[in-house]
């Protein structure tokens, strides 16, 4: 805990307005949580940061941003990476930021490190006597913009699986999305509209809005118009018997699929 405790070298509030836009020396970790989950589980995230400068330090503000809610004001903690090291922030949102429940982390070394390189990855899993298991996610380092329409492969909705859609934001203002999930015929199983706050992450189980389906895919769209927005989506594939978890994340449209030559 001391050399934890030596590596939080602040804790603010402060607005998220100079992270806004897609493209900017940040990475969300996927997904991030500290919580029970069913049949006896708890999970936990553990986040791994990598500094490849071999001739400097950096530091890394890293801000935590709970679901279902505007996170223009989130808190942070400032993490010191050594030259050439790495480290390891286990059950993160307990240890390093005192909380519980889900959302995702937000990594950014603009302001700290001039936008300093780095690599975040990060796993949520829970265990028991006969060892841990779970899932393991890169820090998303790419984002949509406004009008941006994004695809996620191999979902499922019954036959002892179910999947959570989710969005995350980089921006500072509210983004109108919509999700929709298509069988492996490519037959509408169901959708839903969302409204995604600044800086926000929000999780939908296809259960709540979508009809029964072995595999399939999502299509996520933004009708927000273009401007200083980002946003991504990913979705979680969760085994009901052994709580074993997928993460995939989206592809941008960028063939322009909707469009007939």
């Amino acid at each position: 805990m001391k050399k934890l405790a030596a590596l939080l070298l602040v804790s603010l509030l402060m607005p998220l307005s100079a992270l806004a836009g897609p493209g900017v020396w940040s990475y969300f970790v996927l997904p991030v949580a500290s919580s029970a989950g069913l049949v006896g589980t708890y999970f936990r995230t553990d986040v791994y940061l990598v500094n490849p400068y071999s001739w400097k330090d950096v530091t890394v503000r890293v801000f935590f941003l709970p679901t279902g809610q505007d996170n223009s004001g989130a808190a942070h903690r400032d993490i010191l990476i050594p030259s050439g090291g790495s480290v390891v922030l286990p059950d993160v949102l307990a240890n390093t930021f005192g909380a519980s429940g889900s959302g995702a982390l937000l990594l950014d070394s603009s302001a700290t490190s001039n936008s300093a390189f780095f690599l975040a990855s990060a796993r949520t899993y829970t265990g028991d006597a006969n060892g841990t298991y779970g899932l393991t996610s890169e820090g998303i380092s790419s984002f949509n913009e406004g009008g941006y329409v994004s695809l996620i492969s191999g979902v499922r909705n019954g036959g002892g699986f179910r999947t959570n859609a989710v969005a995350v934001s980089t921006g500072t203002t509210t983004l109108s999305l919509a999700v929709y999930a298509y069988d492996s015929a490519g037959n509408l199983k169901g959708s839903r509209e969302v409204s995604l706050p600044p800086f926000g992450h929000l999780q939908v189980a296809l259960t709540d809005f979508a009809g029964s389906f072995d595999t399939g895919y999502l299509v996520w769209t933004c009708s927000s118009p273009n401007g200083p927005i980002g946003w991504a989506a990913y979705a979680t594939v969760i085994d009901n018997a052994s709580g074993d978890s997928t993460f995939v994340l989206d592809r941008v449209d960028d063939g322009y699929t909707t469009y007939r030559s």
